[in-house]
């Protein structure tokens, strides 16, 4: 795994590398600023490019995620999200939307059964992990 860059000159822990209009310019426009920038994506399928995107990028790493609004329709996708958690070190979307526009996807799934989802092994990259759903919020680390 890459590691991070002596200088710094800023920070984005959210961006969507792969919905801008060209994804590479805007890899070389942070590392030309020198600005650490964490690349979601709102579906675990969309890593690989985006990681492939930050392969030689000093300052863009790639976040495997599911987007809280895609994650009723896209449940299926959640093993995915565990498998690719030994390519990256970070988790970009994850978690229920609880707005009243994605309430529905609430009595989809149980929320005991995505918790346990999200339980991630103690030899994993990932070192802290929120997950909020509407009535709760709980923090995991290691």
């Amino acid at each position: 795994m890459k590691v991070l860059p002596q200088s710094i000159e800023g920070y984005d822990f959210h961006c969507h590398v792969d919905l801008d209009k060209d994804p590479r310019a805007t890899i070389a426009r942070c590392d030309a600023e020198r600005v650490f920038t964490l690349a979601v994506t709102t579906t675990p399928k969309a890593f690989s490019t985006n990681a492939e995107w930050a392969r030689t990028s000093s300052y863009v790493f790639p976040a495997v995620g599911l987007h809280p609004e895609l994650v009723g329709e896209r449940f299926n996708e959640l093993p995915l999200v565990l498998s690719l958690l030994s390519e990256t070190a970070f988790i970009g979307e994850v978690g229920l939307d609880g707005s009243p526009q994605h309430t529905s996807v609430l009595t989809k799934i149980k929320r005991p059964r995505f918790a346990k989802f999200w339980m991630v092994p103690n030899n994993s990259a990932v070192k802290l992990l929120r997950f909020t759903a509407v009535e709760q919020q709980m923090t995991l680390s290691n």
